[in-house]
């Protein structure tokens, strides 16, 4: 019985191998099939294997058996960037790898897949790869507009302002939503080291680097001056603030993270980064009178002698990355 065969195979032996979720759905009444009793589990454990490689280590894998007339189907399914049309055409084909497989750390040789068909060709079946998007989820349209009124009202009121861009913007792939709330703002916008390449270093509204006492002190006093510094995708890590050296009134700051905005003190849930930055873009004041300072660049080298040695250079690091969000 395949129903049997899957709870037996999934679930006892997957789950004491790792702590991911299996969701495994089965029908009312067991499927029966004719099949290899020991090549047939390899098609399961291998599927179910490449599942769980190739997807976040905190989603759920599924797995689900049903039957038609003279069929017995086995789906196993996983949340992961969706593969193209000819992708999903050689995911099955001997040493094949997608390319997000190859750049990543996850070894392999691309036979586990083309096992499991040329497994399941043996027993008459047909194998068939898809991927289906994931829908988009959706911003508390209450809460969003409560978000978007308390961020422009605090952006309108600043004396002075910028933006600090995130390296979560560039992981959400909202780089153009970011770009098009400075060009329409006009706030300048500074950048922290672990956010470098977020956003274009050669706009005209980059004031440079901004990292705490480790960088140009000129653009450290005019972040931390402003009235409202509007934090996108930030986070304020050891890293990023050169060792904590940064000072960012909690109350003059904002930030705007994957599904919750926090504005001072107070935090919208249920809001989610791409609805808020398309949002700002149509509705922050056009800020023309806030000035960065120009951008400069650290000057040449310093070095000093150190006892018989040759010159060498003093190099201040961060040597932890504990984090703490802006949120």
């Amino acid at each position: 019985m395949l129903s049997g065969s899957l709870r037996q195979q999934v679930i006892e032996e997957q789950q004491s191998q790792t702590d991911r979720s299996i969701d495994l759905r089965l029908p009312a009444d067991p499927v029966v099939m004719q099949a290899d009793d020991r090549r047939f589990p390899q098609v399961v454990s291998n599927l179910v294997t490449n599942a769980l490689k190739y997807s976040p280590a905190n989603t759920p894998i599924g797995v689900e058996i049903s039957q038609r007339p003279g069929e017995a189907i086995l789906a196993v399914s996983n949340e992961s960037p969706v593969l193209s049309q000819e992708q999903q055409k050689t995911l099955f084909e001997p040493f094949y790898r997608s390319p997000e497989a190859r750049s990543s750390a996850t070894p392999g040789w691309g036979l586990g897949l083309a096992i499991c068909k040329e497994i399941v060709l043996q027993h008459s079946g047909p194998v068939l790869g898809m991927a289906t998007p994931l829908p988009m989820p959706q911003s508390d349209p209450a809460v969003l507009e409560a978000a978007i009124a308390a961020i422009v009202e605090k952006v309108t009121r600043a004396r002075t302002a910028c933006i600090l861009p995130g390296f979560l913007v560039a992981r959400a792939n909202l780089r153009q939503e970011l770009e098009a709330v400075i060009d329409h703002s006009g706030l300048p916008f500074a950048t922290m080291f672990n956010d470098k390449s977020t956003l274009d270093e050669t706009h005209p509204s980059s004031i440079g680097m901004y990292d705490g006492q480790l960088m140009n002190p000129e653009v450290r006093a005019f972040v931390e001056d402003c009235d409202c510094v509007l934090g996108v995708g930030a986070l304020l890590t050891d890293f990023n603030t050169g060792a904590f050296t940064a000072r960012i009134d909690r109350t003059k700051s904002i930030n705007i993270l994957y599904d919750h905005v926090r504005v001072g003190h107070q935090v919208f849930e249920h809001v989610w980064m791409k609805d808020v930055l398309q949002e700002l873009a149509r509705r922050l004041p056009r800020r023309s009178d806030v000035k960065g300072p120009p951008v400069s660049g650290l000057g040449s080298p310093r070095a000093r002698r150190m006892g018989k040695s040759p010159l060498s250079i003093s190099i201040l690091v961060g040597s932890s990355f504990s984090s703490r969000m802006m949120s």
